[in-house]
């Protein structure tokens, strides 16, 4: 008798039910809160005190979803994962501190906030270790195959994931084996290698679907386990019509783009005399440093920043390291609260930048990489931006490895762009401003 597969909790699935979580056990800290005081004081509560925990809620779901708290990266040791809310709440208490200062004398609560904090911290905590071990249990574990010849990603790594369980990684030429082994044993998916498969043994696979068994491309995998596009995808070029009919899209994010750089720039202006004072203060130079970058379809355009390094003459572009001495002191705060970016708000006004895309290389670069990287060239086919995904996930690159994921990054991006994702990196970008991660 064939061992039919029974439906297994995805990943996304279980991301999903672990917000839910959060956000309804956030609902019953509040209740609590509201029910603790008056048990052992003669207190009463106000419409005040209510606005005031549904203002925290809201306000602990924007931090955990802009910090990227939901990552499956960051769930996969217990540790991290039970560190987030406590994170987050240190956080939520600190912005309502903030509030409360400024705010006229007792018009805002103590006690009900310091309660409410409290209690949400400790039963998302609690909730948070309850889903890592109810997920990490074997049966919950989705058990997968792995069909391929070339190792596209890291197998240890998914294999010391919570949330996959990797039984056998095979040659494609194996897909007997696999039939067999999924009528003895509990499989969920079959990971399989497109590039490596004829058609029959591909038809023979999909048979596998009638057990229950779902059949994904290692492409499709690797996409929704690293948020990357592999630069070995057989449809890369495909990539290039994925925006051209979002006319809606496209209208929303000039909007975007417009009032974002008038408002940002009506903010920075009267703070940029004191920005200025202190760069030529600290090294001589000037203010602004521009560059030649290139744009949407291999346009080039001159790209304005705060100047952030002394000023040498070097005959080849070196890259930015961590620590690099050619910062000067000034310059390493304007590059982690990413102050040195904001000139760049002119470039998106005259449209040869956006808020959100690819980061922009200088034309040197773009040749260097087009003749090392393949499809390197497929960034140039979206605007770029001050900030994208790849900043957000990578960070600054410094190596020839780092231009390949990042380019991956991305792909991905340019695959799924829209205008939620839009907002989504712009949130996760002010976060990473607020909490100095930049370089």
């Amino acid at each position: 008798m064939i061992k039919r597969s029974k439906r297994v909790w995805s990943l996304r699935s279980k991301i999903l039910l672990l917000k839910i979580g959060d956000v309804l056990l956030l609902v019953l800290s509040g209740f609590l809160s509201f029910f603790v005081l008056p048990v052992y004081a003669n207190f009463h509560y106000s419409v005040q005190e209510y606005w005031t925990i549904l203002f925290l809620t809201i306000l602990w779901v924007f931090i955990s979803v802009i910090s990227d708290s939901y990552n499956h990266k960051n769930l996969q040791k217990i540790f991290r994962s039970l560190q987030e809310p406590i994170r987050i709440t240190i956080f939520c208490w600190i912005v309502y501190v903030v509030f409360y200062f400024f705010s006229p004398r007792n018009s805002l609560p103590r006690s009900t906030v310091l309660i409410y904090c409290f209690v949400s911290c400790l039963l998302t905590m609690v909730w948070r270790f309850a889903h890592f071990a109810i997920f990490s249990l074997e049966k919950m574990r989705q058990k997968i195959i792995i069909l391929s010849k070339e190792k596209l990603f890291d197998f240890d790594q998914v294999m010391s994931s919570n949330y996959f369980e990797v039984t056998e990684v095979l040659s494609s030429t194996n897909v007997n084996k696999v039939i067999k082994l999924t009528s003895t044993q509990q499989i969920h998916r079959v990971i399989y290698n497109p590039k490596e498969m004829t058609e029959n043994e591909i038809i023979q696979l999909n048979m596998l679907n009638d057990r229950g068994v779902q059949i994904t491309s290692i492409y499709l995998f690797y996409e929704e386990f690293y948020s990357r596009v592999s630069l070995k995808c057989p449809d890369l070029f495909e990539l290039l019509n994925t925006q051209r009919d979002m006319v809606l899209y496209k209208f929303l994010k000039r909007c975007l783009n417009l009032s974002g750089a008038l408002i940002g720039l009506m903010i920075w202006m009267p703070l940029f005399p004191i920005i200025a004072l202190f760069i030529k203060i600290d090294s001589p130079g000037p203010i602004f440093f521009s560059q030649i970058r290139r744009g949407k379809n291999g346009k080039d355009f001159r790209l304005w920043k705060l100047r952030t390094m002394f000023v040498v003459h070097e005959t080849n572009e070196t890259w930015t390291q961590s620590k690099d001495p050619r910062i000067t002191r000034v310059g390493k705060l304007l590059r982690k609260t990413r102050i040195d970016e904001l000139p760049q708000l002119w470039n998106v006004l005259c449209g040869n930048l956006s808020l959100v895309g690819v980061r922009p290389l200088s034309a040197d670069q773009c040749e260097r990489f087009a003749r090392k990287i393949p499809y390197h060239n497929l960034r140039h086919h979206t605007t770029p931006g001050i900030t994208g995904w790849a900043v957000i996930n990578q960070g600054y690159v410094n190596s020839d490895d780092g231009a390949i994921i990042r380019l991956e990054y991305d792909l991905f991006y340019i695959k799924n762009c829209s205008i939620w994702l839009d907002i989504l990196i712009l949130l996760r970008t002010i976060s990473i401003v607020i909490t100095l991660k930049g370089l």
